[in-house]
C-alpha cells in the first residue's frame, strides 16, 4: 500500500509540472511551446500592517518571459492573496 500510495503523490507532482509547463510555455504571437523564464522582479509594495516596528511587505512578483524561436517578450504579475487583500482594503 506505502509504494502506491508514494507513487501517487509523486505522480499528482510531476503532473502539476507538467500542466504548468503546458500553460506557461505557449508563445502567443508563433504558437510554438519555446516561451522561456528570463527572469524575475518585483514591485509595487504594500504594507499590511503600518505599525512602527512592522516589517509587513509584500510585493507583486513580476515573471520575464522570452520566446526563444520568435524573441517575443511578455510579463507576466503574479501576487497571489495579496491582490485580493489590496482589493478589500483600499
Amino acid at each position: 500500500m506505502t509504494p502506491w500510495l508514494i507513487l501517487a503523490i509523486v505522480g499528482l507532482f510531476v503532473g502539476y509540472l507538467i500542466f504548468g509547463w503546458l500553460m506557461t510555455s505557449k508563445c502567443p504571437k508563433c504558437k510554438t511551446r519555446k516561451l522561456k523564464v528570463t527572469g524575475k522582479s518585483f514591485d509595487n509594495p504594500k504594507d499590511y500592517d503600518p505599525g512602527l516596528f512592522s516589517r509587513d511587505v509584500h510585493w507583486d512578483e513580476i515573471y520575464h518571459y522570452q520566446c526563444s524561436h520568435c524573441g517575443y517578450e511578455k510579463d507576466d504579475v503574479y501576487s497571489s492573496f495579496w491582490s485580493w487583500r489590496r482589493s478589500q482594503n483600499d
